[in-house]
């Protein structure tokens, strides 16, 4: 930095970092990517240490949620998957550990026996309540950001999430694009 000068951006550094990688034309890029991966990791710890009290981890959280939203109707393995963007394979897995503690109940499809379809158990829901609650005090109550952070951020990942194609409020419109 230069006597006099502005310190430079974290966004900067991380940019200029990568570009002395050799990567001019995707340094920015690639700093963004990375940062998003390194708030994903620490925001996932914080939460799965949050949710083991509860024997809970994020991804089998995130099962009881939707299994929740479904408001008492059972929901088929595939559609889990999909609500959640993962494989079936690893919803399966989730809830071969959430049967086993009795949070959820599967039984299969009396249209179609090819499937399988999932409930909440009342003891399910009492779990993923008291979970909730644990999560909104200890993480998503305080984030370590500032309101207007924290509105920016939302404003930029649904742009992010729109120009992918996600589901996004229609507030959240793809913008133009930047290198």
């Amino acid at each position: 930095m230069r006597a006099g000068a502005e310190p430079e951006s974290l966004d900067e550094m991380w940019t200029r970092a990568w570009d002395r990688r050799g990567w001019p034309a995707g340094g920015r890029g690639a700093a963004t990517v990375l940062a998003l991966f390194a708030a994903q990791r620490m925001l996932t710890n914080r939460i799965d240490r949050a949710l083991r009290p509860a024997g809970l981890t994020l991804a089998r959280f995130e099962v009881l949620a939707v299994l929740a939203h479904a408001d008492g109707r059972p929901v088929h393995v595939t559609g889990l998957a999909d609500a959640l963007q993962v494989h079936p394979t690893s919803v399966s897995s989730a809830l071969d550990r959430l049967e086993g503690d009795g949070l959820v109940e599967r039984a299969v499809d009396p249209d179609d026996a090819r499937r399988i379809l999932v409930r909440l158990t009342d003891h399910g829901r009492d779990r993923l309540d008291g979970a909730s609650s644990t999560l909104r005090a200890d993480v998503l109550g305080d984030l370590g950001l500032t309101r207007s952070d924290t509105a920016t951020l939302i404003r930029v990942l649904g742009s992010l999430r729109a120009n992918a194609g996600d589901f996004v409020p229609a507030t959240a419109a793809p913008r133009a694009r930047s290198a």
